[in-house]
């Protein structure tokens, strides 16, 4: 994400050190924290901790908060385990009455029949990265 926005205008500003902390109180020693965050797989399917890291996270008060997520083709196998994900980004925006996007990598990674269930819900689906930025 980062990378995708040089030379653009979006920015991604530092985080506070007491915003740091409290992110990496959620995540443990061996993630750096950073804006964007790579919250790496340690609490993937995890919703509990998710929810906990991606609340810490939206505290910021950024303009959108964003998740990439890109789904498995349904017609290849299950979907089930990425939508504990969404929920805890879900909540988190909830909890910090944050807006939200779900970003995919490629468009052809956010099934089209899902968007309208992810507006209902309070978040934009963005189709690429770049297309995000």
């Amino acid at each position: 994400m980062a990378d995708s926005a040089e030379g653009r205008w979006v920015h991604f500003p530092a985080l506070t050190a007491e915003h740091r902390a409290h992110v990496k109180s959620t995540l443990g020693p061996l993630v750096a924290v950073a804006n964007p965050l790579d919250y790496h797989t340690f609490i993937w399917n995890n919703e509990p901790a998710m929810t906990a890291t991606f609340t810490a996270m939206v505290s910021g008060g950024f303009d959108l908060n964003m998740l990439v997520l890109d789904f498995p083709r349904p017609d290849r196998c299950s979907d089930v385990d990425w939508w504990a994900t969404l929920r805890a980004f879900e909540a988190a925006l909830k909890t910090n009455r944050a807006q939200g996007a779900i970003v995919s990598s490629l468009p052809e990674n956010l099934p089209e029949e899902y968007t309208a269930g992810l507006m209902a819900r309070g978040m934009v689906p963005l189709f690429g990265i770049s297309e995000a930025m």
